[in-house]
């Protein structure tokens, strides 16, 4: 393995890593301060501003959802690195190759937990930061 291989392999782990660094955090300690501009803030329908129910809510399953959705390109990373025979390809395709993969890894990331924070946000708060009757029994 030459070494803009293995570089990519490491590059590539702490991408995926980092973004698993941050959801575990926000998944186990969400900020607790509404006033600070930390947290996350994404284009959905309900404002994670409007209570402290809605903005607990709102960073433990991002955190848990950036987790679980960061293991998924890593996971990818280290077997595709491992199985496909990346020798036989030239510098420059490699470089365009890692940089694709990257790039696909992070906005994979990022799409996949907005689409599904929003999902989850819509079926257990409405519009005013209540929760609805079907989530308060769970």
């Amino acid at each position: 393995m030459r070494n803009s291989d293995s570089d990519f392999l490491w590059i590539h782990l702490l991408v995926s890593g980092v973004f698993l660094v941050i959801g575990l955090h926000i998944w186990i300690n969400p900020p607790k301060d509404m006033d600070i501009p930390t947290g996350l803030n994404l284009p959905i329908s309900i404002n994670p501003k409007l209570n402290i129910d809605v903005w607990t809510e709102f960073h433990r399953y991002a955190g848990k959802i950036m987790s679980i959705v960061s293991l998924i390109p890593l996971v990818l990373g280290v077997c595709l690195n491992l199985i496909l025979p990346i020798e036989q390809l030239s510098s420059t395709k490699l470089t365009g190759l890692n940089l694709a993969l990257l790039l696909v890894t992070s906005y994979f990331i990022v799409i996949t937990t907005m689409i599904m924070m929003e999902t989850h946000m819509t079926k257990t708060f409405d519009k005013k930061g209540n929760r609805k009757e079907n989530d308060l029994n769970s």
